[in-house]
């Protein structure tokens, strides 16, 4: 119990290490953003620059919040729980980054590698093989992340630093 409570305030003296005004910047930044688009819906609508039906849009919208809520955010808990326990530690963070990284890429990328939308008899609204070039874009983010892992491993621990080298090699104490 001990050790959890010390990962946990770990945890938190991070999250309170995050500048406030970066907070309130990106927060406020994010609002004008929903907002704008709110904004784009309610005056374009029915005047033909921009084809809102508001009632899928909602339907849509709140789906994907049901669906985030169930399947996604707690399937993410759960992975990233067991790598919390993958030795070498070195491995963990590149891990983590490289599945977030595909999973946005695979959510971006799914209506263009199923060719959602296009006609046939418009052959210039999806006129490229995405499938190669979402396989090149995953290719691309596990690369870097190997590389990244590679690195970390090749390094040395700074000295003063929580992260031990004994730890990598030998598997050592979880945290």
């Amino acid at each position: 119990m001990t050790g959890m409570r010390s990962t946990t305030d770990d945890l938190d003296a991070r999250v309170e290490a995050v500048p406030a005004w970066l907070f309130w910047g990106l927060t406020s930044l994010g609002l004008a953003v929903i907002g704008f688009g709110i904004y784009g819906i309610v005056v374009h609508r029915g005047t033909g620059i921009l084809d809102v039906r508001v009632r899928p849009l909602l339907t849509w919208t709140i789906g994907a919040i049901i669906v985030h809520d169930l399947v996604f955010a707690p399937l993410v808990l759960v992975v990233g729980r067991a790598l919390r326990h993958l030795r070498p530690r070195a491995l963990r963070a590149p891990l983590q980054v490289g599945m977030a990284a595909s999973v946005v890429v695979t959510l971006l990328a799914f209506p263009l590698v199923r060719a959602y939308g296009a006609r046939a008899g418009a052959p210039s609204r999806l006129p490229l093989n995405y499938t190669i070039g979402y396989g090149a874009l995953l290719a691309v983010v596990w690369l870097t992340c190997a590389l990244w892992a590679w690195r970390r491993r090749a390094r040395p621990a700074a000295p003063g630093s929580q992260r031990r080298v004994s730890d990598d090699v030998r598997g050592g104490p979880t945290s």
